[in-house]
């Protein structure tokens, strides 16, 4: 072994294989840590709310004809699995953007809490998650949010949607803000950078990761009216995250803290819901 190291050319071979090993190492942890989904649905859909699937562009390819004289544009798309929750005669629609574990299913009772209220919600799986196709990645992600964008629009019948993006998600909820009437941003971190400072990982360079989701260098240009909640207690997303995104946009956001709030504390009572009343009723 250490004669084999001691040929320069094994040497090359061998730090350059150790490279390689390490980069796609932490490629894979890296994706693993930014999207974990689960197949399997927790409990049943419930009675007031319908399942149904919509499409999603996987891939975009766009080529000349043989003449040269047209640009044809080539869509394959994949099958997205979503839960409705109407309401009749509402003026406005939720989408919801989940964040990075699970699937809908995890998310029927804040559906179901929002329907009460009297608020229709789309809930839908980015491709990869529940029954949703595909492999999720960043292109995936914001695709995704889009086409649910669309979608609720055509079923609640308004053009006025309300995006609220929950930690991962409001990521893809920030991005897709331009097809928004309004923007809810829960549990938000700065940057995928920032986080992974947080959890004491700053060490790794940026060339080795796939992954740069970035609130802070888009929060600027949003133009919606935004909510951001964070718990001041959050174990995952520091609580200063949030605030700060919340600063970097004065003008169009409203920051709320809530108290002692942790990271899957529920927003169904106290003054996350107050917060919550008062700015989907009033958009």
């Amino acid at each position: 072994m250490f004669q084999i190291l001691n040929d320069r050319r094994l040497q090359i071979i061998f730090y350059v294989g150790l490279l390689v090993f390490t980069f796609f190492t932490i490629r894979g942890l890296e994706h693993r840590l930014v999207f974990a989904p689960s197949s399997e649905w927790a409990r049943d859909l419930p009675a007031s709310a319908t399942e149904l699937i919509f499409k999603s562009p996987e891939t975009i390819t766009s080529y000349k004809t043989l003449n040269l004289s047209e640009t044809i544009t080539s869509y394959k798309t994949l099958n997205l699995s979503a839960a409705w929750f109407p309401v009749k005669g509402a003026d406005r629609v939720i989408v919801y953007c989940h964040g990075n574990a699970g699937n809908v299913s995890h998310r029927f009772a804040v559906a179901e809490f929002l329907q009460s209220q009297g608020w229709p919600v789309l809930l839908f799986d980015y491709r990869g998650y529940g029954k949703s196709e595909g492999a999720p990645d960043r292109w995936g992600l914001l695709s995704d949010t889009r086409q649910a964008i669309f979608e609720a629009q055509s079923l609640a019948g308004t053009d006025n949607v309300i995006l609220y993006g929950r930690s991962l998600g409001a990521f893809a909820a920030t991005q897709c803000a331009r097809w928004a009437s309004a923007l809810i941003l829960d549990s938000p971190f700065l940057s995928l950078e920032e986080m992974a400072k947080s959890r004491g990982l700053g060490w790794v360079p940026s060339w080795l990761k796939k992954y740069h989701f970035k609130n802070e260098g888009f929060i600027e240009s949003v133009k919606c009216p935004t909510l951001i909640l964070h718990g001041s207690a959050d174990q995952i997303v520091p609580f200063q995250q949030g605030k700060r995104l919340a600063e970097l946009n004065p003008e169009f956001t409203e920051f709320v803290e809530i108290p002692g709030g942790r990271h899957n504390d529920s927003r169904r009572k106290g003054p996350a819901l107050e917060a919550l009343k008062s700015f989907i009723n009033g958009h």
